[in-house]
């Protein structure tokens, strides 16, 4: 769970910079769309309401990132 920001360590592939992150909510939503800026991204959610998100991003060769987290 996180209250304020998730950190993501992406220093195994410096290729997601520059792709965008979306956080969607559990109906589906996109509610932030962010860019990958640097190998170790800090996302603020602070913004969110609590519950359940999920995280996408997608490279150029189709390698995909899901991930789900929980904001409080």
């Amino acid at each position: 769970p996180a209250s304020s920001e998730i950190n993501l360590d992406l220093s195994y592939d410096i290729r997601w910079i520059g792709k965008n992150i979306f956080v969607t909510n559990v109906q589906g939503q996109t509610v932030m769309n962010v860019i990958i800026t640097s190998k170790n991204m800090k996302i603020n959610i602070s913004r969110l309401q609590a519950g359940i998100y999920f995280l996408a991003a997608k490279k150029d060769d189709g390698e995909s990132m899901n991930m789900r987290f929980m904001k409080f």
